[in-house]
């Protein structure tokens, strides 16, 4: 159960993310500084008038890191309560 229900919700985040992936301009002076023009699917043109715009992979694995981390929560609490209900 517990495989099941994690791969399952990793699965749906991750079509989540790719279908809301940050998109960022081209990076400034400093490397250090992050700017988001927006969210939308990674196949999209919708800031291909901004040049130099591109998916934000760091801020991607990120949030692929939270859905999957959210999933094996999820995971686990399915888990513990089938363990409950057993008589």
């Amino acid at each position: 159960m517990f495989y099941k229900v994690t791969l399952f919700c990793f699965a749906v985040g991750v079509v989540l993310v790719y279908l809301y992936a940050p998109w960022s301009p081209v990076p400034g002076p400093n490397p250090f500084s992050h700017q988001v023009l927006g969210y939308a699917p990674v196949w999209s043109g919708k800031f291909a008038g901004v040049p130099g715009s591109r998916v934000s992979w760091s801020a991607f694995t990120l949030m692929a890191g939270a859905v999957g981390i959210i999933a094996l929560v999820v995971g686990g609490l399915a888990e513990s309560f089938q363990i409950n209900r057993k008589p």
